[in-house]
């Protein structure tokens, strides 16, 4: 999995942002700010063993992926419904689950996450399809 990442100077300082994550950061310069971006995202996994691997693109994006295709989609998942002020309840209503632990084991992680069950899964949450690429 592929995920655009935003980053450009202001000022003195260099801001690097990944949407999709509701995550931004900052460095003394753009290696640090990369730097910095990876170092949250692996924080928020908070996994042994788990890294991601940042690639520079251009002047203002690059890419964030991990060989755990299904941690980073339970990140995005809990991320944007964090962001959208929801619940497990809300979400569990949404899709008509029995309950909330039917959901929650997406975010965990603890459930292997199809592209289509996520991108069903992402439109209960923000009311919007995604398009992502597997790598």
């Amino acid at each position: 999995m592929i995920i655009e990442g935003k980053i450009w100077k202001n000022k003195k300082a260099w801001l690097i942002e990944i949407p999709i994550l509701d995550l931004m950061t900052q460095g003394k310069s753009r290696a640090n700010a990369l730097e910095m971006i990876k170092d949250a995202v692996e924080l928020l996994i908070d996994e042994k063993n788990f890294s991601v691997k940042i690639t520079d693109q251009n002047k203002e994006r690059f890419t964030i992926s991990s060989s755990d295709t299904n941690v980073l989609m339970a990140l995005i998942l809990r991320r944007q419904r964090e962001k959208n002020q929801l619940s497990l309840k809300d979400i569990t209503n949404k899709m008509h689950y029995k309950s909330r632990n039917s959901y929650a084991r997406y975010e965990l992680g603890r459930t292997e996450i199809s592209i289509t069950k996520f991108d069903k899964l992402f439109f209960a949450i923000t009311n919007r399809n995604i398009l992502i690429k597997v790598a």
